[in-house]
């Protein structure tokens, strides 16, 4: 099994009259077995998912070595890569121990139960530069979630004010909204450096194939192309098509309604948005990493290259990175086709 270290942490509100169980400090509990865990290791972080589910079957010595409540962290070396909360754990005594299923959620999904305030009230609207917005919306987990601190230096002004409807809204949709605005990226790190800055432009990660990169499986997919879309909105219709894709591919048509398009002008920007992330076959690689590359290096939205490749494999983006007992596995796809389905991986 790969070197992982897995540690548990209680939560211990600053007093007992604290609401909420997150709000306090983390106090370590224990560091988990390898050894004990039947199961596997398997967890991924994703640019539209950030630490999603952890799951494990753990054999434990007592029942309280982990419980609802408790926070798990996973380390690579020194590096934290992973951060849960237990939310859920199946208990079963068998003759041989006891064993705990234990689920998790990650950071992005614990925002769910939080809701986007200004001044006390919950529905408001902001007209503010994006990242002002966003960096409001964290300032509020970190009161939530008191022990877990964001860091902000890696946020960079849009440059532009966007004028956002906030209404009974989590935080994990309020963030969601701010991102819709703009084509900046957005990531949350274990760490709690928080990143907001413009698509990157430069590789972080030159690999070489046999080297770093044991295989790469690439995955061509045609099956939902659309060139030909007949759009109704607001008691109007347009049709527009993409000649390329047409003449590549064939017809591929779709009739779609959208009641919330108002003029002509968003209706063209609709269709044009949705042939960028449509029209055209769309390719990902899947690179299986070699276990003596430092693969707590790799993190979602990243730029890699790779050399010796029987194709070329450069300027591609990381859209996910999962880890597993055997490594890491970056899934990739190409920056032009991130740039253009940006808004779609956000709403």
């Amino acid at each position: 099994m790969y070197n992982y270290t897995i540690k548990v942490y209680t939560v211990q509100p600053f007093s007992s009259m604290a609401l909420t169980p997150w709000t306090g400090t983390m106090v370590f509990k224990k560091t988990l077995s390898l050894s004990k865990i039947s199961t596997g290791i398997k967890f991924s972080n994703e640019i539209s998912n950030w630490y999603g589910e952890f799951n494990i079957a753990y054999h434990c010595d007592v029942l309280t070595d982990v419980v609802n409540g408790d926070v798990i962290k996973v380390y690579k070396g020194a590096t934290i890569i992973y951060f849960w909360k237990v939310t859920n754990k199946t208990v079963t005594l068998a003759s041989t121990g006891i064993v705990q299923d234990i689920d998790c959620k990650g950071y992005q999904t614990i925002l769910n139960d939080f809701y986007y305030e200004s001044g006390g009230v919950y529905t408001f609207t902001k007209n503010l530069d994006p990242n002002a917005i966003l960096q409001d919306i964290l300032g509020q987990s970190d009161q939530e979630l008191a022990y877990f601190s964001v860091d902000y230096s890696n946020m960079n002004n849009v440059g532009t004010s966007s004028n956002i409807e906030f209404d009974k809204t989590t935080l994990n949709d309020a963030i969601k909204k701010v991102l819709a605005t703009t084509s900046f990226y957005y990531a949350i790190r274990a760490d709690g450096k928080a990143y907001f800055q413009a698509l990157p432009v430069t590789s972080s990660h030159n690999l070489e194939f046999g080297k770093d990169i044991r295989s790469i499986i690439i995955d061509y997919n045609s099956d939902d192309i659309v060139n030909d879309i007949l759009l109704y909105y607001d008691g109007w219709s347009i049709t527009d098509t993409d000649a390329t894709s047409k003449f590549t591919y064939g017809t591929k048509k779709k009739i779609i309604t959208e009641t919330s398009i108002q003029n002509s002008w968003t209706a063209n920007a609709y269709t044009d948005s949705y042939f960028l992330d449509k029209a055209l076959e769309r390719d990902t690689i899947k690179v299986i990493v070699n276990t003596s590359y430092s693969i707590e290096t790799f993190y979602p939205w990243q730029m890699i290259n790779i050399s010796n490749c029987p194709i070329e494999i450069k300027d591609k983006i990381i859209k996910r990175v999962e880890f597993t007992d055997k490594g890491a596995t970056l899934y990739l796809n190409t920056k032009e086709t991130i740039e253009k389905s940006l808004y779609k991986l956000i709403s």
